[in-house]
């Protein structure tokens, strides 16, 4: 959760004011946030959960979540 707290932010309120197209906003916003969750999941963990495992674990969380929010704005 931690993890997720700190990318919300930039997300939400930095990638929508970049002025790019809708697709390549999400699509940036969406790896960004994959990227730093994956990199700060493995820091916090080292000792327990290889950089690959850290990695799969933030895609599966937030494409869960960013299907759950597609659904939910239907």
């Amino acid at each position: 959760p931690l993890s997720s707290a700190l990318t919300i932010p930039v997300v939400w309120f930095v990638f929508p004011n970049l002025g790019l197209p809708a697709g390549w906003g999400i699509g940036l916003a969406e790896g960004f946030a994959v990227l730093f969750e994956a990199g700060f999941i493995y820091m916090a963990l080292r000792k327990t959960i290889s950089l690959k495992h850290a990695a799969a674990l933030s895609l599966a969380m937030n494409g869960i979540s960013f299907l759950v929010g597609l659904t939910l704005a239907l």
